[in-house]
């Protein structure tokens, strides 16, 4: 698959870029993979998982758990084959609708039309559609015609949704490839299932109401149920909508991790919503086949996958009403200082320093040696201001010795006519800042010391202090008015072990304020590499390394504080590598490789130091 990504059209591969630019965690994976692309006009499974260690460590989370290379990589080889495969199943699914034979019966149009990303975006091998009659409240509930195409053939024919009566019994003819199979075969099946798919009839649906019922909730049901907020909490709207995300279906563990809490997080405010639920409807409780009742089947379907882990699926209509939901209102998880506490190794009172800091100064920099955090610190600490992971108020870019005005502001870019003027990614988070004057919006920068920064803000330059906010300067393409309001903050991360890089201007200086991060192989650090699932014994020797190295960097004459390795190197621990196999790999292709920029001109250290340790 890589190689037929490889193989893409660079137009393709272009467009894959701008999409994932500025993305994060498995998104911020492809892109990288599409730039080496781009760059280098290839890539090998080896350069993938670099990319992938080098995207894990920035996060202190397992962002990884429930993909493989297959999942990464699917979606963008899909990027220009979806809209072909949604094309041509939409022409079965209609070339079965006209049948003669069906013509007194009435379907729902062009749904159910599951081309090969319909399980969980994650990628698959197989897809299908359903036809099914209008009567019925969704395809899971009906008899449906049915076609499939996986790489063992093509199989069509009559199959009951799973929350049908009889579900399980279909009614299927199955052919080996394409050759084999022929459009009078399909119509000489759907005619035998004919009589079936007739004979069945759905129950009206139930509407809402406060006499007992035991049935399921309609669509229409659901949505105004979410829209009650006496009866969907903020934090069921919080772990639903992730659900929904997730593509409807996920196992405890996968959601508790994409959500950053345990699994067994969800069991009260479930019981509790489903009982809210119960009281105002007057539906009935799910019982299971001992005499329990099960609270998760209001809202699930519960079973098993075949590794024996805990699944749920959203209930049809529920997921359907989240569908239409979400996209009217946003729900974004609730983070607070107590979050930030929880995720970061720094404590309470170095983080009141740093928010009461940047809150009076509204500029600062992170800056520190390699591996301490400071983009993870500057995210987090914007959602805790925010007090949510609201990401429409946080904006996040990384300068680069090319990155221009043109790109952060505005500048003319050609155009099929000519040139127009476009307006650049800080340009257009001021005005989302000024446009909501009552929230606070959060604009990142990676690397700041990469950039030219009198070239890159230009006439902003100024407007960014403190005491000229909201103040208005003209710019100089557009000739407009222009300024950078007060409830929009500023935070840059520096790496201060980065030889390449000038000192910054006093200039910038006096507009921002320094924080410097250090390592932090602290008790909290140690609690979360056991939680990571490593030993005692690896845990101190983990710390007896890297104190040496660092007591040897620190009193170094040409090195110092600012060269020390930091905490995140050993922060995310792989589950399907043994710890040793895990220390031993960032020892020799990140640290030994980060040693010898280090001591460029002086290898016998390195090698004593190696020998050392």
């Amino acid at each position: 698959m890589l190689q037929q990504i490889i193989d893409m059209d660079p137009e393709i591969l272009e467009k894959l870029s701008d999409q994932y630019r500025n993305t994060e965690k498995v998104n911020l994976i492809r892109y990288k993979i599409i730039e080496m692309i781009l760059e280098d006009g290839a890539a090998s499974i080896k350069d993938m998982n670099f990319v992938k260690q080098d995207v894990i460590k920035k996060y202190e989370t397992k962002i990884l758990n429930s993909w493989s290379d297959f999942s990464i990589l699917f979606q963008l080889y899909y990027f220009d084959k979806k809209k072909k495969v949604q094309i041509e199943l939409t022409k079965i699914h209609r070339a079965i609708r006209q049948f003669e034979e069906l013509k007194d019966l009435s379907f729902v149009e062009d749904k159910v039309l599951n081309g090969y990303s319909w399980n969980n975006q994650f990628g698959t091998s197989r897809c299908w559609l359903g036809v099914y009659q209008t009567e019925h409240a969704s395809h899971r509930e009906a008899p449906q015609l049915f076609l499939a195409i996986d790489p063992y053939g093509i199989e069509y024919g009559l199959h009951n949704g799973d929350h049908h009566p009889q579900d399980g019994q279909r009614s299927v003819a199955h052919v080996s490839n394409a050759e084999s199979f022929s459009y009078e075969d399909l119509h000489s099946k759907i005619i035998d299932v004919l009589d079936e798919l007739k004979s069945e009839r759905s129950e009206e649906p139930t509407e809402l109401t406060h006499s007992p019922v035991s049935r399921e909730l309609t669509k229409d049901n659901w949505i105004d149920l979410l829209a009650d907020e006496n009866i969907f909490k903020e934090k069921d709207l919080v772990y639903l909508t992730k659900m929904y995300e997730l593509g409807g279906q996920a196992t405890t563990t996968q959601l508790g991790e994409a959500l950053g809490m345990s699994r067994s997080s969800f069991d009260g405010p479930i019981l509790n919503l489903v009982k809210r639920i119960q009281e105002i409807t007057g539906l009935e409780a799910v019982q299971r086949d001992d005499g329990s009742i099960c609270y998760w089947c209001t809202l699930f379907e519960e079973g098993y996958e075949e590794n024996n882990h805990f699944l749920l699926r959203l209930k049809s209509n529920l997921k359907e009403a989240l569908g239409q939901t979400i996209g009217k209102k946003k729900i974004y998880e609730t983070y607070s200082k107590e979050s930030f506490l929880e995720e970061v190794f720094i404590d309470e009172e170095a983080y009141d320093k740093i928010a009461s800091l940047l809150k009076y100064k509204k500029n600062i920099i992170l800056q520190g040696p390699p591996g301490v955090g400071k983009t993870f610190v500057s995210k987090r600490l914007a959602y805790s201001l925010i007090g949510s992971k609201d990401e429409s108020r946080v904006e996040m870019v990384q300068f680069h010795q090319n990155y221009s005005y043109e790109d952060f502001v505005m500048g003319f870019r050609p155009k099929e006519n000519g040139f127009s003027l476009q307006y650049g990614v800080f340009y257009d988070f001021c005005q989302c800042a000024l446009n909501n004057p009552e929230e606070d919006y959060y604009f990142i920068i990676d690397e700041i010391n990469r950039g030219n920064l009198s070239k890159i803000f230009g006439e902003l330059f100024m407007l960014i202090e403190r005491d000229k906010r909201d103040e208005f300067v003209t710019m100089g393409y557009s000739k407009k008015k222009f300024t950078v309001p007060s409830n929009l903050y500023l935070i840059g991360t520096m790496n201060t072990a980065d030889r390449s890089l000038a000192q910054l201007e006093v200039a910038l200086r006096r507009r921002f304020a320094f924080v410097t991060l250090e390592p932090a192989f602290n008790e909290k650090w140690r609690q979360h590499m056991i939680s990571e699932n490593v030993s005692i014994e690896m845990i101190s020797k983990i710390q007896q390394i890297v104190e040496k190295l660092n007591h040897e960097i620190i009193n170094d004459y040409q090195l110092g504080q600012g060269y020390a390795i930091g905490h995140s190197f050993f922060s995310v621990k792989p589950d399907d590598i043994s710890e040793k196999y895990w220390v031993d790999g960032i020892m020799n292709f990140e640290i030994l490789p980060l040693l010898e920029e280090y001591y460029f001109d002086r290898p016998e250290i390195v090698k004593q130091l190696t020998e050392e340790i």
